[in-house]
């Protein structure tokens, strides 16, 4: 059974990613999870509607940490069969997160310490994740040895549109300069990755 402050953290996502942040009222919010509009019930709970959207994208990380995406350990030896699964968990993941997503896009220019959060701790991991695949693919000799973390980085891009989520985040999930990625993308495209 969920609590009352459960209640409204869970609320709070589909409802700032529906009518933004600004157009989301605390009674709004009161009255999805339960409690009585104008009541002040959310206050017991929390001191402010951005200590809720602070909760609700600590709530959806947690979550997302809870059910990582790519468990690195778990893939076939094969690197086209881990790229595939790789590429279809990114794409779950991002449609799973798509509520997230649209309150990233619209509503944290604001809030820039919450943006952080979700670059570093969703982005970030998965960037890390991917380079660890990659780095045990070289290790295992399914793939020949290259610049993993900027390959890691164009595959995110590749998959998850990068260049759009380091411009609406302002932080992109690893620090690649603009050569290596292009030289790991015509390297990636020229010799391919996989080991002779």
């Amino acid at each position: 059974m969920q609590t009352a402050k459960e209640r409204i953290v869970r609320v709070a996502i589909p409802l700032f990613a529906e009518q933004g942040y600004a157009g989301t009222s605390v009674a709004d919010i009161q009255r999805a999870a339960g409690l009585a509009p104008g009541s002040g019930a959310l206050y017991k709970h929390f001191r402010s509607k951005q200590e809720v959207l602070a909760a609700a994208i600590d709530w959806h990380i947690a979550d997302f940490e809870r059910t990582s995406v790519l468990l690195v350990s778990s893939l076939p030896k094969d690197p086209v069969a881990a790229l595939k699964i790789i590429t279809e968990q990114l794409i779950g993941s991002l449609d799973a997160n798509a509520q997230l997503i649209r309150i990233t896009l619209r509503d944290l220019d604001a809030r820039p310490e919450l943006a952080d959060k979700i670059a570093i701790r969703m982005l970030g991991a998965l960037h890390d994740a991917m380079r660890s695949w990659l780095d045990k693919a070289v290790a295992d000799g399914g793939l020949r040895p290259h610049d993993t973390e900027a390959v890691a980085a164009l595959l995110f891009s590749a998959i998850s549109y990068y260049p759009v989520v380091d411009i609406l985040l302002g932080q992109p999930p690893a620090k690649i300069e603009p050569d290596r990625t292009i030289a790991a993308l015509v390297d990636l495209l020229a010799k391919g990755l996989v080991a002779a």
